[in-house]
């Protein structure tokens, strides 16, 4: 992924600092790693079926599906003064998903080449997303040792696609005529966009001691943009998603 690398540097000395920060001023860090899954809003799906006159990926309805389970993990901090009504939140959050299997296009093209693709091989769908989430998070303690939570704030999201194709595509005018075509190993869309949003986010914590454990769910909204080269289209979804799974964590600084 584009920019990951430098990106989670910089986020894990931000990390770092506020652990020292939480130490020095008697505040309270919760460090918690996340391990889950996202899926991928539907539109990122829907959006590209044949029946769209113009798509991305118009057939992802059939067996690249898959690609709209991501495996995801990340980090949250959760940073408090104990006068504080709130906790400050810095959540970064990465997804991996890919599928490949059979694909069968007939859609509509509409540029001043050719109208319409058709043509049938096989496919592969790779999509990563890189997802940065700031705000606050609100704790309430329902039990000895459990609470609940709840978050929210302005997200940044990174996505990087590559669709391909190993098929015939026949290149046709508007009535159907062949005037090309399209063979071998076809690179439809290798692209990456960044864009800003919101999140929100809910879950139950339990706490032994300074360990903490935690169920989450967390949804996010951000729109990108991602280019089809051989085609010459550009289209617009939402590479956010829906994350669920388990967290394990530390409480660093002064205890509640």
């Amino acid at each position: 992924m584009r920019s990951t690398r430098q990106i989670g540097l910089l986020l894990a000395v931000l990390v770092v600092q506020i652990v020292a920060a939480a130490t020095v001023a008697r505040a309270e860090t919760d460090v918690m790693f996340f391990l889950g899954q996202k899926h991928i809003n539907n539109d990122i799906i829907d959006a590209y079926l044949p029946s769209q006159l113009q798509g991305l990926f118009p057939l992802l309805r059939n067996d690249l599906g898959d690609a709209e389970q991501m495996n995801a993990f990340g980090i949250g901090v959760s940073y408090a003064r104990p006068s504080w009504p709130v906790a400050l939140a810095v959540d970064v959050l990465a997804a991996s998903g890919d599928a490949r299997g059979a694909v069968d296009y007939t859609y509509q093209i509409g540029n001043e080449a050719y109208a319409y693709v058709s043509g049938s091989g096989l496919g592969s769908l790779d999509v990563d997303t890189f997802e940065v989430d700031l705000g606050v998070r609100k704790f309430w303690e329902v039990a000895k040792s459990a609470s609940l939570y709840l978050g929210a704030g302005p997200s940044w999201v990174q996505a990087d696609f590559q669709h391909r194709v190993n098929a015939s595509l026949a290149l046709l005018d508007s009535s159907m005529m062949q005037i090309g075509q399209l063979s071998g190993d076809v690179v439809l869309v290798d692209d990456d966009d960044n864009g800003f949003g919101y999140w929100a986010n809910a879950g139950v914590l339990w706490r032994l001691k300074r360990v903490s454990v935690a169920f989450d769910i967390r949804w996010s909204d951000a729109e990108v943009e991602m280019t089809n080269d051989v085609f010459a289209i550009t289209n617009k979804f939402n590479a956010g998603g829906i994350h669920f799974g388990a967290m394990v964590g530390y409480q660093f600084g002064r205890r509640r």
